[in-house]
């Protein structure tokens, strides 16, 4: 019988096998066997292993006509394997010529189960050769050998979990029934977790005999990025043995430890970017795990001190968009200045993209009922310091040509205003301060009667015209329908998307637009506005005149009602089908409201059975510069009751209309 079997696992390594093949048969103890599984390579790998059989008999090939991956290559080495000790190799790494005669000489005379060892780690690109523990030296027991008895906390994360630092007793793997995972990578975790646990004696050579290289053509350790669900496998197939064999309760804290590890690890090496999908995907399932009974028990929680556990703490204590937004403050809050975002503009362009996502998904999150926690609000409020960072690069980001995301990918926002000769100069300014937005619309529409503007374009602001582009244009209707402009050709245009009404003659608050969306996120049947009043009505349920209405009431804010009035330039957003179908009808609005546009909108709402909301508390308005001169809202004043009461004649009549206004 052989002292050694020395298990080599293969697939499509016609590049590597041999080097590593040689490299065994050079060992000084001769007395050993080589086992070369043959993947079901397509590349030559078995004709090569075959041609080396021929030379020395201690080689041999074993086929496999259907390929398992290294997992399953290893336990059909396992299976023929005959020598007293086993160890597993990969045919891309390199060993010490006496690596074999000094580990059984150690083993045997510690009478160990399973001897560890260090390594050498080198990058093939670089030629970079770094000395490696074979285990973590700092918590290494006093005692040697040593079992999971004495080092009850940690004896699952103590060594690596490979097994080419290892040799094994073969008698103690056939007793404990130890065999490999059978999935694609991180097949060798399992075996080689589950064996420290189980070994009564564990000893370790602090010397370096294996080559551990990376970058390596033919390598059998790949493809853990596209398969982190196997990360996943590996770490509950421990805690489901551990569960099984008697050793989940006294060894908590190893398995907590163990699963820590290994999926932060996984996290942060294998998943690719965080904002990407796997990245994102991955994260939730590890936070899953850390919610799971296995981390459940206070007593048994992991240590907060604990400066492995950082990571841990991190991912259990924030949802996916928490954690982004953490680390994407901490980068912008200390790192990313605008004198750094104007020398290297290409950093500029990928960060408003990611820090809008990460708002985003926020709001998404406190509008859940399941996960609008006090603390994911309080993580809300501290955002509001990073969108106030990120406003200051807003104009710099436009100036170089980058096109931010728009609200949401399934309903567009359109912004739409209209103007006339006597206050187009402010049309340009109010086009950028919507461009300042913390949300940015999908569009941003200015309707202009052509009847106006007869020369076009050539007779309006050049700073107006210059901003046109794929975010804002200019559109024209044949008939002047005055402050209607703004909303009934855009209903027409847009039935399917959000419009938001905004006036000509007002600068907005920042974050206008993110309060408008949040409260139609919540409320999504609901039209939404910036200011409000609340409608009155008299002992006999007749509507009091206009001036008795409750201005700018602040009292219902995020509550739907149908008292609500909403005066739409100050900025309201409408969903799709919230208005009667008569809402777009210019002949009987003129009639009826000729220059009252909120009131028509408001009756059309009432008749669609459509309640309104205040967004946010009213803030005092403020109108841009010259623009005063000329206000509808004067003459207004005393033809609001009658237009009103023109209303109310002619739909006042259908059944239940004031019942509708007062509920």
């Amino acid at each position: 019988m052989p002292k050694v079997s020395i298990i080599i696992p293969a697939h499509n390594a016609a590049a590597v096998i041999g080097h590593g093949v040689r490299s065994v048969l050079s060992q000084s103890l001769a007395d050993i066997e080589l086992l070369c599984v043959d993947d079901a390579s397509a590349d030559g790998t078995a004709a090569i292993i075959s041609a080396l059989a021929k030379d020395d008999p201690r080689v041999s090939l074993i086929p496999r006509g259907k390929q398992g991956g290294a997992g399953a290559a290893r336990n059909t080495g396992l299976d023929r394997a005959k020598g007293d000790y086993v160890f597993f190799f990969d045919a891309d790494d390199h060993l010490s010529p006496d690596f074999l005669q000094s580990a059984v000489s150690e083993i045997e005379l510690r009478a160990a189960d399973i001897l560890v060892f260090d390594f050498f780690r080198e990058n093939t690109l670089s030629g970079e050769k770094t000395l490696c523990s074979g285990l973590n030296r700092r918590i290494l027991p006093a005692v040697t050998p040593f079992c999971r008895t004495d080092i009850c906390g940690r004896i699952l994360t103590l060594a690596i979990p490979t097994p080419w630092n290892k040799l094994f007793r073969r008698a103690f793997l056939i007793q404990k029934g130890l065999r490999f995972q059978e999935i694609s990578s991180t097949n060798d975790v399992f075996f080689s977790t589950v064996s420290m646990l189980e070994a009564e004696r564990i000893a370790y050579l602090p010397k370096p005999f294996v080559t551990y290289r990376t970058h390596q053509v033919g390598s059998i350790s790949s493809g853990k990025g596209k398969n982190l669900g196997n990360v996943l496998s590996a770490v509950q197939a421990v805690q489901r043995y551990a569960e099984r064999h008697g050793f989940a309760e006294e060894y908590r804290e190893a398995l907590q430890y163990f699963a820590a590890n290994n999926l932060i690890f996984a996290l942060k090496n294998y998943a690719g970017k965080p904002t990407g999908t796997r990245w994102r995907r991955f994260y939730k399932q590890v936070r899953d795990v850390f919610h799971s009974p296995l981390f459940a028990a206070p007593a048994n929680a992991p240590p907060q001190t604990q400066r492995a556990f950082a990571g841990y703490f991190m991912v259990r204590d924030n949802t996916y968009w928490r954690y982004l937004a953490k680390g994407f403050y901490r980068t912008v809050k200390k790192r990313v200045s605008v004198s750094r975002i104007l020398k290297g503009l290409r950093a500029l362009k990928s960060l408003p993209r990611r820090v809008w996502r990460i708002i985003r998904g926020l709001e998404r999150e406190l509008q859940s009922p399941s996960r609008g926690t006090a603390q994911t609000r309080a993580l809300a409020e501290q955002t509001a310091a990073l969108r106030e960072e990120t406003a200051a690069l807003r104009s710099i980001v436009l100036r170089i040509g980058f096109t931010p995301p728009a609200a949401d990918n399934s309903l567009r926002l359109i912004v739409t205003f209209t103007s006339y000769p006597a206050r187009i100069h402010a049309a340009a300014d109010v086009v950028l301060g919507i461009l300042e937005q913390t949300l940015l619309p999908d569009k941003i529409v200015l309707w202009l009667a052509e009847s106006e503007f007869p020369l076009g374009l050539a007779e309006l602001p050049p700073r107006l015209s210059q901003l046109c582009g794929n975010r804002f244009e200019i559109a024209w209707t044949a008939e002047n329908m005055r402050s209607y402009k703004k909303i009934l050709p855009a209903l027409e245009r847009y039935p399917k998307d959000c419009l938001v009404t905004v006036d000509d003659d007002l600068a907005y608050r920042r974050d206008m637009l993110e309060k408008l969306w949040e409260a139609h996120r919540r409320f999504p049947g609901a039209i939404a506005g910036m200011r409000g009043h609340t409608m009155r009505f008299g002992g006999d349920g007749a509507l009091l005149p206009y001036a008795q209405w409750r201005i700018e009431d602040a009292a219902h804010i995020l509550e739907p009602r149908m008292d609500i009035f909403l005066t739409s330039g100050a900025g309201t957003l409408f969903p799709p089908g919230v208005l009667a179908p008569q809402a777009t009808d210019w002949a009987a609005a003129k009639k009826l409201c000729p220059t009252a546009d909120d009131i028509w909108l408001k009756f059309m709402s009432v008749i669609r059975g459509t309640k309104s909301l205040i967004a946010a508390k009213p803030e005092q308005l403020r109108y841009l510069p010259n623009t005063q001169n000329e206000r509808l809202w004067d003459s207004n004043k005393s033809a609001n009751d009658r237009q009103l009461a023109a209303l109310i004649a002619k739909f006042a009549g259908s059944e239940d209309f004031f019942g509708k206004l007062g509920s």
